[in-house]
């Protein structure tokens, strides 16, 4: 494929000016020519070759410069400011051979009389230009030499703007098939705007733009004569070229194009995919968890429903064409007639359209029912160029495809009441019915009214186009009782249009009719929405989801779904194999023993004790074993334990925080023969139980304090408040008596 371009009316960010200070024409490609004594405001003058780039440098500079290039004519083609920290520079290709002229300038275009240190000018290729040189073709370039390279049709064009006005900086545009070959690139190197000529064949492309320094000023228009103009800035774009339409080629989107040939990225998604317009609600497949942990880990279960709003309004999408009911299925009407309503047709279920409950129906020939009971049997018209919706089309109406047909002359027109509660459906079809005037042309299709969601569906085998009567004029969409509010697929608005094989569903688009309950098997009703999240804590466990649809009286319709979670295994942060606490030393200490099994992302143990088994107090921490399947053994001594009936229990705590208790165990300490009272005391205290022993007293340091006796059981403490240890000693070999004492002052 071929691309040339042109540049027009380029316009440089500093303005042709100076004096010219002589010839810097590189002798080859490679050589370089250097000067070291160039002021702001100093022109020079290049002899450059049609096809050959040219790189010109002010980098390592000393002063903040600008480069602007000037071609034979004067133009600016090339401009930069600040490539290389506060210097500059620009690379450009020659488009025609004669006389550039290369400006250095200080910044904002200013000129000084400071040398700069550095200046170069490179020849770093050449290559002849190919492109077109016929003046007839619309890509001629005077500087190609290629005659073979013309294009002189689908000729394009694509306008380059910068909003600074120093080039793209970088930035390129780049045209590619749907195989990615590329078909044309370029960019601006210097100025505000450009218009390059595009020679592309008939077809969809990707333009993508961008790559540059400074992306955010620039942007593009596409301009082709059949399909006219595409404009963007920096992204990914679909274009065209000739006689193509692009568009929507998602058959399951509400924008849906059956006449696009190529996607432009505009579908957008559908209200509905569900294969079928009935209320249903599925969990999925059961759901198996190798390994479930306590405590437990959040699941989420989520609903796939139905999902439909009140008939407010109503929303088109194209589906999968997978007709639900063969088309020759029905009782036969307008036998032998032609543009008649059948009588009145009772439904065996409430149908809700544009806000209004309906129990019956009729039918016309051309393609089209109705809730306008007042017509039945009457004159079905067939003339119309209105688009919708419109007063003069069929009110309170379901056109699908509502066209001139003649089922007296082929084919049948039928309909039936099919399926069960609470998904009934009111099925029409359009079997191989003739056009009228054009007896060779048929049209099959199907209409289908679902229960309770209110949904409707016209399904399309095959729809020819008669241009020769009624200007072919053919209509899918739907329209309510005064003609003031319709829908209608884009494509499928009035007009002469050929189809087939294609499908459309409307579903009502108000507010949600539709609410979803969760129930589990254990706590009944746990939540709503669509999704919910659950903590698996069990071998086996069922959720239950329910959908309910509220309809236009008030009622409710309910369906449900139901979902099995079993844990294959249960992982505990830890797994308990013993824990017991006893008396110890005496009944002076309570000695703490716990085992596990496994553990799970334990951190640690905190031991807890309670006087009343409600109230807990820790006393101690000891350090877990982390994740490990090996049994473990922990101990912890309460060296200073209650009188009387106290509790003790484990509490585990993981990395994360989370935490889980042991059993409860209860330790009964009895009051010895040995005690001190009162305690606490203000330093005079009595004994009892010890006569048969030696009394030490030592304070918190474990220092010996002094003792006045002030009889046999009664001595006093000279000392400060706080926390002292009476002990017993009542001989070698046996544990002494211990009581913690306080003295408060």
């Amino acid at each position: 494929m071929l691309l040339t371009f042109l540049s027009s009316e380029s316009i440089a960010q500093c303005g042709y000016s100076g004096i010219n200070w002589g010839d810097v024409t590189p002798a080859g490609v490679g050589n370089t020519v250097t000067l070291t004594n160039v002021w702001g405001g100093d022109q020079y003058s290049l002899q450059a070759t049609t096809g050959c780039t040219y790189t010109v440098s002010t980098c390592g500079g000393g002063w903040d410069s600008q480069i602007t290039v000037f071609d034979p004519a004067l133009t600016a083609v090339a401009y930069n400011d600040d490539f290389c920290g506060l210097q500059s520079q620009v690379t450009f290709t020659a488009l025609t051979t004669g006389t550039f002229t290369i400006q250095v300038n200080e910044y904002f275009c200013g000129s000084n009389f400071t040398s700069l240190p550095s200046f170069t000018v490179t020849l770093d290729s050449c290559t002849a230009m190919d492109g077109c040189n016929d003046p007839a073709a619309c890509n001629y370039n005077a500087a190609d030499s290629n005659a073979n390279a013309c294009c002189y049709d689908n000729c394009s064009t694509i306008d380059l703007a910068d909003s600074w006005g120093d080039g793209w900086n970088g930035a390129t545009y780049t045209i590619t098939d749907d195989a990615n070959n590329v078909l044309g690139t370029g960019t601006m190197a210097a100025g505000t705007n450009q218009t390059d000529q595009l020679c592309l064949p008939e077809g969809c492309f990707t333009i993508t733009v961008g790559g540059g320094t400074f992306d955010g000023e620039i942007s593009w228009t596409f301009n082709d004569s059949t399909n006219g103009s595409t404009s963007g800035a920096a992204g990914t774009y679909t274009i065209t070229v000739g006689n193509v339409v692009a568009g929507c080629t998602d058959s399951n989107a509400a924008n849906y194009d059956p006449a696009a040939q190529c996607d432009d990225g505009s579908c957008v998604d559908c209200y509905s995919s569900d294969p079928t317009g009935c209320p249903e609600i599925d969990l999925g497949a059961d759901i198996a968890i190798p390994e479930c942990s306590d405590p437990c880990e959040n699941l989420t279960l989520t609903a796939d429903y139905f999902e439909t709003g009140e008939t407010t309004d109503y929303e088109a999408c194209g589906i999968a064409y997978n007709p639900p009911y063969p088309y020759n299925t029905g009782t036969q009407f307008s036998i032998n007639t032609d543009d008649v309503w059948s009588d009145v047709i009772s439904l065996p279920f409430d149908f809700c359209f544009y806000g209004t409950n309906y129990s019956q129906i009729i039918v016309g020939s051309n393609g089209v029912i109705s809730f306008n009971l007042a017509d039945a049997a009457g004159y079905c018209g067939w003339a119309f160029n209105e688009s919708c919706p419109d007063p003069n089309l069929p009110m309170n109406s379901i056109f699908g495809i509502y066209h001139d047909i003649d089922p007296s002359v082929c084919g049948a027109a039928r309909y039936a009441v099919l399926g069960t509660a609470p998904c009934r459906v009111f099925v029409v079809n359009y079997d191989g019915v003739c056009h009228f005037s054009c007896n060779a042309m048929t049209s099959t299709s199907q209409i289908v009214l679902y229960e309770t969601t209110n949904v409707i569906e016209v399904y399309v085998e095959q729809k020819e186009t008669c241009t020769g009567w009624n200007s072919g004029n053919a209509l899918i969409g739907v329209q309510n009782a005064t003609g003031t509010a319709g829908v209608t697929p884009d494509s499928r608005q009035t007009g002469p249009w050929t189809a087939g094989n294609e499908a459309w569903r409307f579903t009502p688009s108000g507010n949600s009719i539709v609410d979803v309950n969760w129930y589990s098997q254990d706590d009944g009703f746990i939540g709503s929405g669509a999704s919910i999240e659950i903590c698996p804590d069990q071998d086996t466990e069922a959720f239950v989801a329910e959908a309910v649809y509220t309809l236009c009286d008030g009622s409710t319709i309910t369906v449900a779904d139901n979902v099995i979670v079993t844990c294959a295994q249960i992982l505990l942060p830890v797994e308990w194999l013993d824990f017991q606490a006893k008396l110890i030393n005496q009944d002076q200490e309570v000695l703490c023993q716990w085992q596990t099994a496994t553990e799970v992302n334990n951190e640690y143990f905190t031991v807890e004790r309670s006087a009343d088994g409600e109230t807990w107090e820790d006393i101690g921490n000891v350090l877990g074993a982390g994740t490990i399947t090996e049994p473990q053994s922990y101990q912890f001594i309460d060296r200073d334990p209650l009188f009387g009936v106290s509790y003790y229990r484990i509490r585990q705590t993981d990395y994360n925080g989370e935490f889980d208790h042991s059993v409860i165990r209860s330790v009964e300490r009895l009051h010895s023969g040995f005690s001190v009272y009162p305690n606490p005391g203000n330093g005079v205290f009595r004994l009892q139980g010890a006569q048969k022993g030696n009394i030490k007293i030592y304070n918190t340091r474990g220092r010996q304090v002094q003792v006045h006796w002030m009889s046999r059981n009664e001595l006093q403490l000279d000392v400060a408040s706080g926390v002292y240890f009476f002990v017993l000693e009542l001989g070698k070999g046996v544990e002494p008596l211990r009581q913690r004492v306080i003295v408060q002052r």
